[in-house]
């Protein structure tokens, strides 16, 4: 995904007028910071609601891009860092 494709991606995910999401506001703060790592854990809250709430299967491009992107941040406890950063910026 391109840098505009994922400003896109994620600007559809964070707009202001979004219900609020589990993880919602932390998402926004790191969208500043990271792109790709933003990109992953909209793909990590989508996935988890489409297969415990819906009980949707995942589109195969779905995961696909979620396992890239999870791979890509594979240096990072991805959960653990978002944590840290809404306590950091609090």
């Amino acid at each position: 995904m391109t840098a505009l494709g994922k400003i896109i991606f994620i600007a559809d995910y964070i707009e202001p007028s979004r219900e609020e999401i589990d993880g919602l506001p932390e998402i926004r703060k790191i969208s500043y910071d990271d792109l790709d790592k933003t990109v992953y854990l909209i793909l990590d809250n989508t996935l988890n609601y489409l297969n415990e709430v819906c009980k949707r299967r995942i589109d195969p491009m779905s995961q696909k891009a979620f396992e890239y992107y999870k791979n890509l941040n594979y240096h990072y406890n991805i959960k653990e860092s978002v944590n840290e950063y809404s306590k950091s910026n609090d």
